[in-house]
């Protein structure tokens, strides 16, 4: 990854404002940290938990963002060139309204959208208005794509795709049918980006328990299954496996160098990834920068919140 990709060609860094300090935000500032963006803002639901996070990316990081509640507040203020919202997503679409109101890049946690009473009608009516809403640029987090994309080309899969399976288990307080909710836009964004936008679901099933959810059905004409688990003591596992070829991720930190890869299952064969987060986010501030195309990666997100409703709201 350009190690300078959060800086503009005057040598400014990229002011960033972080809504919520959760560990997805935590992950995102180390990130942006290393491309030499600025964390200049940051807002938590109280302000004893913004001043928290603010020293706490002091400590880590030399500068010490603005703390707020308020995104507003953190607007005018700040004048930040992107926000990162990275609260629950019951609370998504709220940020994105208050954010989009300045007409400023967003960079969005999956999914895109949700609603905790899980009303169908108010999150299409929801994404419809985003939809609608003009001088839009909204990203969101599908960085696992990433991983398939590169397994297609670097194992040489190049048979019809006729099954495909994804294992995750990883930490987190979701319960139930939540695992699914926080879990499948992972599964979805994988199969669009293998088929496309066009989709008919069909044989669905699920089952789920405390720490667990999985699902079987057929998308289009690829056999599915998702095996999700979570939990803040359980050992994280990430398999994919298309037709009969299983990948295990691995990954490990030495000296401060994260590497990420896939072990083939039937002949230990190894494929080096890229770091799909730091690929992500590096796509997004080249995109800040208008170094690429100026193209949002919105109808991506809104048709994996449509399935992700389709599956679990009918």
């Amino acid at each position: 990854m350009p190690k300078r990709v959060g800086v503009f060609k005057n040598n400014k860094p990229i002011n960033v404002a972080i809504i919520g300090y959760g560990n997805i935000g935590k992950v995102h500032c180390k990130i942006l940290n290393k491309f030499g963006a600025k964390i200049n803002a940051v807002s938590c639901s109280t302000k004893n938990s913004a001043i928290k996070a603010s020293e706490n990316i002091y400590k880590l990081y030399g500068n010490k963002p603005y703390a707020s509640t308020d995104i507003d507040e953190i607007m005018i203020n700040c004048r930040p060139d992107c926000v990162f919202i990275c609260t629950p997503p019951e609370k998504h679409f709220y940020d994105i309204i208050s954010s989009l109101k300045y007409r400023v890049p967003i960079f969005c946690e999956k999914p895109l959208i949700w609603s905790r009473k899980g009303q169908k009608k108010e999150i299409l009516n929801d994404l419809q208005t985003l939809k609608n809403t003009k001088e839009r640029k909204i990203f969101c987090n599908h960085a696992n794509n990433h991983f398939v994309e590169s397994l297609i080309e670097k194992a040489q899969i190049k048979d019809k795709i006729k099954e495909f399976k994804f294992l995750f288990y990883t930490n987190g307080n979701n319960e139930n049918r939540e695992i699914g909710v926080d879990l499948l836009p992972h599964g979805i964004a994988m199969l669009t980006f293998l088929m496309g936008n066009e989709y008919d679901i069909k044989n669905y099933t699920e089952k789920f328990d405390k720490n667990k959810f999985e699902c079987k059905f057929k998308f289009n004409d690829i056999d599915i299954f998702f095996d999700f688990a979570q939990s803040n003591f359980l050992e994280k596992k990430f398999q994919i496996q298309i037709n009969n070829r299983i990948f295990i991720r691995n990954d490990n930190e030495d000296q401060g160098i994260y590497k990420v890869w896939f072990k083939e299952n039937e002949n230990n064969q190894t494929y080096l990834m890229d770091n799909p987060f730091e690929k992500e986010i590096s796509n997004f501030l080249t995109f800040i920068k208008k170094e690429t195309i100026q193209i949002d990666n919105f109808n991506n997100a809104f048709h994996n919140t449509k399935i992700l409703c389709d599956i679990l709201l009918n």
